[in-house]
């Protein structure tokens, strides 16, 4: 099976071997070639040609592509979510049933600003979390800007992004304006400088993200990293509490908390600290890991999460930690356990730095200042929640919490729409999403 689209046809690879695999089982699921970079290159200068030609007419051009993948979502999304899901222990439900939607609705509505023109072409590199949503979204975005794209999965969840591009690319009469790659590694950063790219946007782990941006340093290309975020869930007195914890459970644990936009604290207030602890073990007994494709939590014990598990766990008892709620799990990779610990020292690394495991931090405050100096603390917010049914509370504490997206009483992995490309501090890089997502792929005149 060809793994790469190239050029507007889809070829083999000839460079180094690689391997997709399943989550769960951790048996090969595509075995394949990465592209040498002397494949790469002359697609880049077709697809530029292309994208001049649409250029020409932008606005029938923005309406085929939002017609193609509203089509698209409809008919094919289920398909590729459950190969997503094998791959990525994302719930097959989480997407089917949550993303697939928000991201019909959000291209429904999706409209570019007539002062908009195109940036040039764009690299997409994805990550092995969530790496459909990126790539269904970000290059819906870029293409309807008029930009070419090119698409780079992760090596380790892959099938679901090829079968989405593959059929975009049938649909398209554009189609190399789209190219579909998995480089070898040592040729990413000559292809990154390529003068035919634009801009690369990158999601991902931060040290990744950071090597990236030291190549383009001083170059005349844009950068957009998203790198993902320590993120806190707020609980003010007034909250509904079992609502809270229903949104917090679910933040916290889909996936094995390996999302970008996954809670990793909880700060609930001194007031009803005791009764959001009785109703988190009520509804803490329904998180139950498994086969994503039945679980509605996903099925994540890889042996790479039962190693960071195991590695974590005994830093966070000894940074004056106490268990409060734990689940056993295991499967053929090994056995550890998930879970609530609370009290742990706000000094610790773990209450600093990115984790990626369903462990769960709870801490208890006094006063709402409190809570938003210690959400702060992180060099990593990328997005908070504030659980309050009073909206001058919530636009007061969310002024002053540093992140680039700040809910009241939601958890932005619902709303798949309003997924940010930058957050605060060393989160991310570039430009502001959320509500500015669009102006991240277009350069913007007036002329009055």
């Amino acid at each position: 099976m060809p793994l790469h689209y190239i050029g507007g046809s889809w070829v083999q690879g000839e460079g180094e071997a690689f391997h997709s695999r399943e989550l769960v089982a951790e048996a090969p699921k595509v075995v394949g070639q990465r592209a040498q970079i002397m494949q790469v290159l002359p697609a880049l200068a077709s697809a530029n040609t292309e994208a001049e030609k649409v250029q020409k007419d932008l606005a029938a051009h923005r309406k085929a592509i939002q017609e193609i993948y509203l089509l698209l979502l409809k008919e094919k999304f289920p398909a590729w979510a459950q190969l997503e899901s094998s791959e990525s222990g994302l719930p097959l439900q989480y997407l089917r049933e949550g993303v697939g939607p928000r991201l019909e609705q959000a291209i429904s509505a999706g409209k570019v600003e007539s002062s908009s023109y195109p940036m040039g072409q764009q690299f997409l590199i994805l990550p092995s979390m969530g790496a459909l949503e990126c790539a269904v979204h970000l290059s819906y975005l870029a293409l309807m800007a008029g930009n070419a794209v090119v698409v780079k999965p992760s090596s380790r969840c892959f099938t679901g992004v090829r079968e989405f591009v593959h059929d975009l690319t049938e649909k398209l009469s554009c189609s190399k304006m789209v190219n579909f790659v998995l480089p070898e590694a040592q040729d990413i950063e000559m292809f990154i400088q390529h003068p035919a790219l634009r801009q690369v946007v990158f999601v991902g782990r931060p040290e990744n993200g950071r090597t990236i941006e030291k190549v383009l340093a001083g170059n005349d290309k844009k950068f957009v990293g998203l790198y993902g975020g320590k993120n806190s869930a707020i609980v003010l007195p007034d909250a509904d509490i079992s609502n809270s914890v229903k949104t917090i459970l679910r933040g916290s644990f889909i996936g094995a908390g390996r999302l970008g936009v996954s809670f990793s604290r909880v700060l609930v207030a001194q007031k009803i600290f005791d009764a959001f602890q009785e109703e988190l073990a009520l509804q803490f007994k329904d998180v139950c890991y498994g086969d994503p494709l039945t679980s509605n939590w996903g099925g994540v014990l890889s042996s790479e999460l039962v190693g960071l598990i195991d590695r974590i766990k005994p830093e966070l008892l000894s940074s004056e930690g106490q268990v409060c709620l734990e689940r056993d799990m295991s499967s053929e990779n090994g056995a550890s356990t998930f879970g609530v610990y609370r009290h742990v020292s706000f000094c610790s690394e773990w209450q600093q730095n990115l984790s990626d495991v369903p462990l769960l931090l709870l801490n208890d405050f006094k006063y709402t200042h409190e809570a938003v100096k210690w959400a702060n603390t992180t060099p990593y917010s990328l997005t908070h929640t504030v659980f309050t049914e009073d909206s001058e509370k919530y636009q007061k504490a969310a002024s002053k919490l540093q992140a680039s997206v700040v809910k009241q009483n939601k958890w932005l992995g619902d709303e798949p729409q309003a997924m940010p490309v930058v957050g605060g501090q060393s989160s991310s890089r570039g430009v502001v999403g959320g509500s500015e997502l669009e102006s991240v792929f277009s350069y913007h005149r007036r002329i009055d």
